[in-house]
């Protein structure tokens, strides 16, 4: 039984609207705006480079939390950014043998400014082996699942692939968080040969 997986990564950000005000038409956005005696003036000089903003009321600076961040001020109010990548997008666990667990692990590497991300499986399609059910893919019993290690992972154990899985969460900021991802299979003695293929869309999104 050859088994292999196609892992289709894709990525989203999320920018509430409502919470950034933003003012836009065909031709423009201005997401942050301020009423103040001047600003917007840049210096600069070698290296550096310096705005200003002259004006505003108290309350300037950033403001956090373990659950918000605020951000006060017209120089305060930039959007954040998040970045995503996987270090392959296939991953094949070939011949399946019924005295081994067949893995293979990918990385991803996610850095999100601001706020804390969710990296979750969206869409899954093909057929694959049966799903883990008992949080453990088992030598000698048919059983296909995911693992994930690393300073977010969402779960422990081996869980199935499914739609709406979240495989890793954090509520904070973070600057190239890798966790791995394992894809997991194994047959038994009742187990049907063939082939089996499944694409995977993973989205990472961004709480802004």
């Amino acid at each position: 039984m050859r088994v292999l997986i196609v892992v289709i990564s894709c990525l989203s950000l999320l920018l509430p609207q409502v919470v950034w005000g933003d003012m836009s038409s065909a031709n423009y956005q201005i997401y942050s705006d301020t009423v103040g005696v001047n600003g917007g003036d840049v210096a600069i000089g070698g290296i550096y480079t310096l705005t200003d903003t002259i004006g505003e009321s108290s309350g300037i600076g950033v403001v956090s939390s373990t659950t918000y961040n605020v951000s006060g001020g017209y120089q305060a109010a930039t959007r954040g950014t998040l970045s995503f990548n996987l270090s392959t997008t296939t991953v094949n666990l070939g011949t399946l043998s019924k005295s081994a667990i067949a893995s293979v692990s990918i990385i991803s590497t996610i850095s999100c400014t601001d706020a804390g991300y969710n990296l979750i499986i969206t869409n899954v399609s093909g057929i694959m082996p049966q799903l883990v059910a008992d949080g453990v893919v088992t030598t000698g019993v048919e059983e296909y699942g995911i693992s994930v290690s690393g300073p977010s992972q969402a779960f422990v154990d081996d869980q199935a692939i499914v739609n709406n899985l979240t495989l890793v969460s954090t509520s904070t900021p973070v600057d190239n968080d890798q966790e791995t991802l394992t894809f997991k299979a194994s047959i038994g003695n009742s187990s049907v040969a063939g082939t089996y293929n499944q694409n995977i869309n993973i989205m990472a999104s961004a709480a802004f």
